[in-house]
Formats: structure tokens, C-alpha cells, sequence
């Protein structure tokens, strides 16, 4: 029997997570709440209520991504900053990666490979050069928004369903959502769209009835609250993808990457979120060089000490 005056109705709730990971945008790494004694019943009091509420950690230390054990020694490293001179054997095999450095064969290996940058304003340019190189005619799709609220409403809001999409035939696209990940059709998974097909009468910017994208999806709807008003947007349930944010990237294992890593770490772990979603040096094409310093660079956040505390407690758990 529940108890309604315990967290979580007195059962056991096991939390998994890597604290090397970003941050949702927008947002403050949850951890910082340890450094916060709130009385209010605000968010950041609430997590504080749980993590406090920690009974026990066990820390996995095995890598399943990769069998490369020099590669994963060096992406931990890059984790906590603490990449030294010994490690420009590791950086020279990431420089030996540069676009400039690799073959035409193997830079032609890449050409369908999906490219990550930084910040989300990258990605729209690269994707509507791309979607512009299809030579296909380009369908512009407006969501169905139910009211105003809805239509100012983010794509976090709405479930990943965008506003506006730009469509077209041969259009690489990916998943924002899952619907049968028995059959590999789940958020991340990535096709080509082979047909849009139109209810008899309509045309873009209507949203279309169907998009074959190597299997056949029709609009979704997602709703959520603002205040009092309950917000509705229906639209097609994927985006362009050939990039996307390295935010974005964060559940994905790739074979092959095209990695343009900014001139800046703008947020804490973004190098090391890049890089780690690959298996080896090989499986990385970078579009412009790394240095050391760079490698280093987490130190550098205000949230990198909070983080280092927070895993140092954890520890005592174990």
C-alpha cells in the first residue's frame, strides 16, 4: 500500500544519469540545488528534497559505446578537464581528423553522415542548404495551433512538434518522438522523406495528411497549459536532421560524425558530449581544429566546482 505521506508514496525510485551530460537548454544543472536551502515549494526546492533523499549510488564505470579503452580514458579526462601534455597523442589522433588532414575517399565516407554544431541557428542554415541541394520543390508547414498561447508556445512545450517546418521530396528527417521502439521508430531515428500526400483540396502551408519517410506518419497533437489556457499544437512529429545540436545529439551513437565544435564552450560538457557520441577516433570528420586548452575548457564553468562537490558526495553514498 502507498503511502501518501512519503516521496514517491514510500517506493523505492532508482535515478540513472551521467552528470557529465548537458543541461536541459535554458535550464540550471540540477545539482546546483545542493547549494541551495529554499523553503519555498519552488523546483529547485523539490529537487533539493530528492537528491537529499539519496540512500545509496553506484557508480558503472564500463563503457558500452566503445571497446576502445585509450578512447574512453580520454573522453573522461575531457569530462573533468584534466587533459595534460600526455594526452597530445590523443589530441594529435583528433587533429588527424580534421577535415582538411583526411583523403577525399574518406572525407566522401562522410557525405551522409550527420553533422552536429553548437548552437541551433547553425543547424537551420546547414539543414536549409541542404534541403535546397535536393532540387526538389520546397513544402512550408504550419502547425495547427489551437490559440495565441499555443503559437508562442516552444518546441519543448509542444513535445518537439516545431511551428514551421520546410519539407521537401529526399529531405533527411529525424524523429522528435517515440512510437514503437520495438521497430527502431523512436526519438532519433532518421529516414528520407519518399512522399508528401494532401487531403483533395489542400496544399502546403496545410499540414499534410501523410509523409512516407521510409515508413508512413501522419500529424500528432500534442497540448499542454499555460497559465490557465490549455494549448494544442498539431503538426508533422520530426525535423530536418542532416544536423542538429550537439543538445539534440545526446542520445545518439553514431557510426560516422561531422563535428563543427564553436570557438567557445558556452555551456558545461558540450566538447565532451560531442566526441562521446562516437565509438573511435575513426568514426570522427571535424570541421575545424582542437586544441588543449580547449580540451580543458569545463573548468572554465561556474558550475564545473558545484559539479565536482556533488559527484564527491555521491561517493560517500557508495
Amino acid at each position: 500500500m502507498a503511502d501518501s505521506n512519503s516521496l514517491f508514496g514510500g517506493y523505492g525510485v532508482y535515478f540513472f544519469g551521467d552528470c557529465n551530460q548537458l543541461s536541459p537548454i535554458g535550464d540550471s544543472p540540477w545539482f546546483i540545488s545542493m547549494e541551495n536551502c529554499m523553503s519555498d515549494n519552488g523546483p529547485l526546492s523539490r529537487v533539493l528534497l530528492l537528491v537529499r533523499n539519496i540512500q545509496a549510488t553506484h557508480i558503472l564505470t564500463q563503457s558500452h559505446r566503445s571497446s576502445n579503452i585509450d578512447f574512453v580514458s580520454f573522453l573522461g579526462r575531457i569530462a573533468v578537464g584534466e587533459c595534460t601534455k600526455s594526452d597530445l597523442n590523443c589530441l594529435n589522433n583528433l587533429k588527424k581528423r580534421n577535415i582538411n588532414m583526411l583523403s577525399h575517399k574518406e572525407r566522401k565516407s562522410f557525405a551522409n553522415a550527420l553533422t552536429l554544431y553548437g548552437t541551433y541557428d547553425e543547424v537551420t542554415d546547414f539543414n536549409n542548404m541542404k534541403l535546397l541541394e535536393t532540387g526538389n520543390p520546397v513544402a512550408f508547414v504550419k502547425a495547427q495551433n489551437n490559440c495565441k498561447a499555443a503559437f508562442k508556445g516552444s518546441d519543448e512545450n509542444a513535445d518537439g512538434l516545431n511551428n514551421t517546418l520546410f519539407l521537401s521530396i529526399g529531405a533527411k528527417v529525424m524523429l522528435r518522438r517515440n512510437f514503437n521502439v520495438s521497430l527502431g521508430l523512436s526519438n532519433g531515428s532518421i529516414g528520407y522523406i519518399k512522399r508528401i500526400i494532401y487531403y483533395s483540396g489542400q496544399q502546403p502551408p496545410s499540414v499534410p495528411a501523410f509523409v512516407i519517410v521510409q515508413f508512413q506518419f501522419k500529424s500528432v497533437m500534442a497540448s499542454w497549459m499555460r497559465g490557465t489556457t490549455r494549448c494544442v499544437r498539431i503538426q508533422m512529429p520530426f525535423v530536418l536532421s542532416w544536423a542538429c545540436t550537439i543538445h539534440k545529439s545526446q542520445s545518439l551513437t553514431s557510426s560516422k560524425l561531422n563535428l563543427d565544435i564553436g570557438n567557445k564552450e558556452f555551456t558545461l560538457g558540450l566538447l565532451y558530449v560531442a566526441i562521446s557520441r562516437v565509438s573511435d577516433y575513426k568514426s570522427l570528420m571535424l570541421l575545424r581544429n582542437i586544441s588543449l586548452d580547449r580540451l580543458n575548457c569545463v573548468k572554465k564553468s561556474k558550475y564545473y566546482f558545484l559539479r565536482l562537490k556533488f559527484l564527491d558526495w555521491l561517493e560517500t553514498l557508495t
